[in-house]
């Protein structure tokens, strides 16, 4: 029977300015003012308290672009993201919940808008 390793993602805060490395990659956050493109890798957020990179919690939840919600679980899920590996996948969130999933995507709610004062989070390979 092989092996299954599971890294666990203490949660750590992301300080703006500031970086983070976890499991490989480091997700950095800075102060700025938005501009067009949010997605899976960077993305400008409206951030509501401190921000935290942890692991998935049962009754995590993202907003979907058309409305609505779905758990972080099934987003995972149709990402193709085995279930034995779900909570290993690194979070950022606030007070409110989790603003975005690096390599995943970002909650439509938390994107600034073009020319709002905003954080900008990005996601590279460490």
């Amino acid at each position: 029977m092989p092996l299954l390793i599971t890294l666990l993602i203490v949660p750590t805060p992301l300080p703006v300015p500031g970086t983070v490395q976890v499991a490989g990659t480091l997700l950095s956050a800075r102060a700025g003012v938005a501009v067009p493109g949010s997605g899976a890798d960077a993305a400008w957020v409206r951030c509501e308290g401190d921000l935290v990179v942890r692991g998935p919690r049962p009754g995590d939840r993202m907003g979907l672009a058309g409305g609505g919600h779905q758990s972080l679980g099934r987003m995972l899920a149709a990402a193709g993201v085995p279930a034995r590996r779900r909570q290993c996948v690194a979070v950022v969130a606030d007070r409110r919940g989790v603003v975005w999933v690096p390599g995943h995507r970002v909650d439509p709610s938390a994107v600034a808008m073009p020319g709002e004062a905003a954080v900008a989070l990005r996601a590279v390979a460490a």
